[in-house]
């Protein structure tokens, strides 16, 4: 199988683009998963040179769009990339070509998998219209210079295309009344700070100490339905506690003012395909880690960022999450330069 990672690969595929969309005020592609040095062409226009496995990509395709449309991606062999990326360097890398991709390192392999170096579109492709005034983002998050009752704070961002007065609305099924402001939008991106109290609201907790509390909220632009986000938060307090003691320094975890003994797993991927994965297999995982009497799943930097799904499921069941860079033992390129200049020094 090693000549798959030893190629190169071409996607193409065509499609169509209705007057409905056409006369929208701004058109974006989203690739949300692409693994890994790869150019995008769109009706023969290059519009994007993506070199990372991790992140999503957005690309302004308004001026390119037509009724009809040819979408190419064509992907370059990682590891034909990554030996040119080495020989550019006097020193030798002690991890190897690995060091140099940012791609899931246990693609190279892993003492528990083969060397299987993937090539592809391994997270959904979309077309996508905004309209005049969006929202693009919304999450609540806890006002920890407030004790009680409890106070929040709502992040909104939003995305306008003029100068316009516009009223947000944030609400939860569990809040008794909801919160109604009105903004000044510049035209371009924003972000707006919406910051109220909850004073009934229940804190959330770790597997074994007590509920998982979670309350969903909606965000709304001027009472327009179609112009609304949700999101689910739990109200919690979580410390990192370092103190001096007898051999050092401690490193513990207090959580709602309580201490908490972390137990838990380190979490590889599921499987050697990630596209392969399902939300439900994904919630099983969180559950027997939750049967085990687990609190904490560290995700391992060897592998990728799990879905929301993961997240998601791990607030619901009292799990919390350590979660690694996409790193792996590995002395990458810049470290590594650092690091011998470092050496150099009298």
């Amino acid at each position: 199988m090693q000549w798959v990672g030893e190629s190169d690969w071409t996607y193409q595929c065509k499609f169509s683009c209705h007057d409905s969309m056409l006369n929208k005020p701004q058109l974006e592609l989203v690739f949300e998963g692409l693994d890994t040095y790869a150019k995008v062409l769109l009706n023969d226009a290059l519009i994007l040179q993506a070199d990372n496995m991790f992140r999503s990509w957005k690309v302004d395709v308004k001026k390119l769009i037509q009724k009809e449309n040819v979408l190419l991606v064509r992907f370059s062999a990682p590891e034909a990339v990554a030996v040119t990326a080495a020989q550019k360097l006097s020193y030798t890398l002690p991890e190897g070509l690995r060091s140099f991709t940012r791609k899931a390192q246990y693609h190279y392999g892993w003492d528990w998998g083969p060397k299987l170096l993937s090539c592809g579109i391994w997270k959904p492709v979309k077309l996508t219209a905004s309209e005049p005034c969006t929202i693009l983002s919304f999450r609540v998050v806890q006002d920890h210079r407030i004790d009680k009752p409890t106070g929040a704070i709502a992040y909104v961002k939003i995305r306008s295309e003029k100068q316009r007065k516009t009223n947000v609305t944030v609400k939860s099924a569990g809040f008794p009344t909801q919160i109604i402001q009105e903004v000044n939008l510049r035209p371009g991106i924003q972000t707006i700070q919406i910051p109220f109290l909850f004073p009934d609201a229940k804190l959330w907790q770790p597997n074994g100490k007590g509920e998982p509390n979670l309350y969903e909220f909606s965000c709304i632009l001027d009472e327009d339905r179609s112009r609304s986000l949700k999101c689910s938060t739990g109200f919690r307090k979580v410390e990192l506690v370092r103190e001096k003691d007898a051999q050092g320094m401690s490193f513990g975890f207090r959580v709602n003012g309580n201490e908490l003994f972390a137990k838990g797993a380190n979490v590889i991927p599921p499987d050697l395909f990630l596209s392969r994965v399902t939300d439900k297999e994904y919630e099983q995982l969180v559950l027997k880690a939750k049967v085990a009497g687990m609190n904490m799943l560290r995700v391992w930097g060897g592998g990728a960022y799990l879905p929301d799904v993961f997240y998601d499921y791990c607030d619901k069941h009292g799990i919390m999450v350590w979660q690694d860079f996409m790193f792996a033992c590995s002395m990458v390129p810049g470290i590594a330069l650092s690091w011998r200049m470092y050496e150099k020094r009298p």
